[in-house]
């Protein structure tokens, strides 16, 4: 079902017979560096869906600047977030009153001295921030702007569901989207910017889904400057049973999903088929290492 409230915003109830707790997904139009104006507007957002029994929001990426990770050393110092920035306070704040768990994907997270590639998630209920999911593979853009890689993968719970990120390059390794399933992943987000021209947005979706068997969301963005769009990607959701629901308005949307759904529809992966894999390539992994040189491997 399908509404619009005063303010343009059109809400989208997927599967709305299905009751109980819900996963939402925003997919709203952020302004280049406009803090103040984006954080407004996703406020008022985040309190309409803390109405509607939305356990986990998810926001669009790049928030709060609207600004994404290659804009170059110099402006990533204006735009990098660290747990005393005042984003974090106000997500904390609004996570508290209107819903269980708030997810910020894609953001420049500010570490000591060292900038990386991150995601924020806010517990409501216990009032804590964490960074997680630094993204490991790096452009040559972020390679520049000495952006540091993560080291780990990790997996985040809303004592429902659990969820994990891969971001642009890491989405395209599929040694990481394996092990996605194997760990109990239910639901994987991805953002990714760019594609090689030979790919396509909606292929690789459907393509992860059938490779994980987990839900696979793309979480999509609308950045503007000025009166204009500068960039943008859909919002995708690949469920397992096939379905797939695209949104790529320019206005403001939310779409919420029962957790009920997403839990009962994963396709049970065969472990044994992914430890298998998984064991084999640590195998030559083990190899690479010990001779520093792939010729002796093959």
């Amino acid at each position: 079902m399908t509404l619009k409230d005063s303010r343009g915003l059109e809400v989208y109830n997927l599967y709305e017979e299905i009751g109980g707790l819900k996963l939402g997904l925003i997919h709203a139009p952020l302004t280049k560096l406009g803090f103040s104006f984006n954080i407004d507007n996703i406020r008022q957002i985040i309190k309409y869906a803390g109405k509607m029994g939305i356990k986990t929001l998810v926001l669009p990426p790049f928030m709060p600047y609207g600004v994404n990770s290659d804009a170059g050393r110099e402006t990533l110092k204006s735009i990098s977030i660290n747990r005393r920035n005042p984003y974090v306070r106000i997500l904390k704040h609004l996570a508290r009153l209107n819903t269980a768990y708030i997810i910020s994907p894609y953001i420049v997270e500010k570490s000591r001295s060292f900038y990386h590639v991150s995601n924020l998630l806010i517990d409501g209920e216990a009032g804590v921030s964490k960074f997680f999911s630094r993204k490991i593979l790096l452009s040559q853009q972020e390679v520049q702007a000495n952006i540091k890689p993560g080291a780990s993968i990790d997996v985040i719970s809303d004592l429902y569901l659990k969820y994990s990120i891969l971001l642009d390059e890491d989405v395209l390794a599929l040694e990481l989207s394996r092990l996605m399933s194997y760990i109990g992943v239910d639901v994987l987000l991805i953002t990714i910017r760019q594609l090689p021209p030979y790919l396509e947005l909606l292929s690789v979706a459907k393509a992860l889904q059938v490779f994980t068997g987990l839900t696979v969301i793309h979480t999509g963005y609308i950045i503007e400057e000025g009166s204009n769009i500068v960039d943008a990607n859909p919002t995708i959701i690949v469920l397992p049973d096939g379905k797939i629901h695209v949104f790529n308005q320019n206005n403001p949307v939310l779409v919420t999903i029962p957790l009920k759904i997403l839990k009962e529809s994963k396709r049970t992966t065969d472990l044994d088929k992914t430890r298998r894999v998984l064991s084999i390539t640590l195998q030559y992994l083990r190899k690479i290492r010990r001779y520093k040189d792939f010729r002796t491997i093959i």
